[in-house]
């Protein structure tokens, strides 16, 4: 993944702003872009504050009038607060699309059969339509969650449940999602200590590898409850730490253990 590059001294905010406002009314997106695409989280909301200050306009604002599809979407995200942002996309992927309404009575859905002594097409009977149901985007939702540590997980649950009328996190991926996604999904969202400061325990190290490897590679089948509860309970080092030694003693690293393909995303 490309890193954004910021210029080792960017223009002040002020100077920002004007060639921004300069590039809207221009219609210059690729002005848009090489100013807002290369400034870090702090320098832009120097330059929002700024924009309002001297416009009189939120540049938001500013960026939902101008501008259009894709592009107007990423600037919007790139401007909210990181928190913001996640829960915006968490509340988008947790919407699902429109179910698919089928006709089965339709020519093109339907296999039409002849009677075999007047070769004539023979009519079906009398069908019910075919609903799909719309689905959610749960790769997203995953990618969110199991990347963000146990303070981060909290602030954008705040944030996702303080829009007016949006049911608690935890019932709407009960919802939509089942199984052991969601319950490695329910873990991480709930409460438990923020211990990525921790020093970490070697012999707790050990006993969590011994207990992957019984729960994986050394069974048939997958213990998928105990990857789920030290995947989602134990610190970001101790995690590290439990991926190397997992290494050494078994010559497999855990990401190309299949029995990861639940629980690895966290790890990404």
């Amino acid at each position: 993944m490309a890193s954004i590059t910021v210029p080792s001294e960017p223009p002040p905010p002020r100077q920002d702003a004007k060639d921004l406002r300069r590039a809207f009314d221009d219609g210059d997106k690729p002005g848009i872009i090489k100013i807002l695409a290369h400034r870090d989280a702090s320098q832009r909301a120097l330059i929002q504050q700024e924009y309002q200050a001297m416009y009189c306009v939120d540049l938001l604002a500013q960026i939902q009038s101008d501008l259009w599809g894709h592009l107007r979407d990423a600037l919007v995200l790139w401007l909210y607060e990181p928190i913001m942002r996640d829960a915006t996309l968490l509340r988008d992927a947790l919407t699902p699309e429109p179910d698919i309404r089928i006709n089965l009575d339709d020519p093109s859905c339907t296999d039409e059969t002849t009677d075999p002594i007047t070769d004539q097409p023979q009519p079906e009977p009398d069908r019910p339509g075919l609903v799909l149901p719309g689905h959610i985007d749960d790769t997203s939702v995953i990618e969110i969650i199991c990347s963000r540590n146990s303070s981060e997980i909290q602030a954008i649950r705040q944030a996702y449940e303080s829009e007016e009328g949006t049911p608690p996190l935890d019932e709407t991926i009960c919802q939509y999602i089942a199984g052991d996604i969601q319950k490695l999904l329910l873990s991480c969202i709930g409460d438990k200590p923020e211990n990525d400061e921790a020093e970490v325990d070697p012999e707790l190290v050990e006993i969590d590898v011994e207990e992957l490897y019984k729960a994986g590679e050394k069974r048939f089948g997958t213990d998928e409850d105990v990857f789920i509860r030290i995947f989602t309970q134990r610190s970001w080092p101790h995690l590290a730490a439990v991926c190397d030694s997992y290494e050494k003693a078994y010559g497999k690293s855990l990401d190309k253990s299949h029995e990861l393909r639940l629980t690895w995303s966290m790890l990404r």
